[in-house]
């Protein structure tokens, strides 16, 4: 289940491109973890990591997308809230010791919408955002006024 980060995967919008990395790289982290046996208190961590970190980056996207007044905000904001309510899903199951996090289920759900909403929805609003315009910390002083 690695996930090879690939230049087509990048949208150009540096702050985003630099979240979908650190979003890999947890999903990688997770299952290196589950790879080599870590404790299930070690896994809990990590998939709550990810979670809370899939939030920030969420909130993000649509600060960024509300700046830009992207016309499919809202479809956009529903896809993130649905992935969020079933990686929650997946994490209480998990944790109940109902789901393995080593499962098929887990696996291709994380692959899935990381990978796919990247290259999906994320791309779709691309379009919307002069690159050119934003470097990292414009993009996170207009977060910041957002806010």
């Amino acid at each position: 289940m690695f996930i090879g980060w690939d230049f087509q995967y990048e949208t150009g919008i540096k702050v985003i491109d630099s979240q979908h990395k650190r979003l890999v790289l947890l999903v990688n982290e997770l299952h290196e973890a589950i790879v080599v046996g870590k404790t299930q208190s070690i896994l809990e961590s990590v998939f709550q990591t990810l979670m809370d970190y899939t939030a920030k980056h969420f909130s993000d996207e649509e600060r960024l997308m509300l700046i830009y007044d992207y016309p499919e905000f809202k479809e956009h904001k529903d896809h993130h809230e649905s992935l969020i309510r079933e990686m929650e899903g997946l994490f209480f199951q998990f944790r109940m010791g109902e789901l393995p996090v080593a499962s098929l289920k887990v696996k291709k759900f994380l692959l899935n919408w990381v990978l796919e909403h990247i290259m999906d929805d994320d791309m779709r609003y691309v379009e919307y955002v002069d690159s050119t315009e934003i470097d990292s910390k414009f993009t996170d002083m207009l977060l910041e006024k957002i806010l």
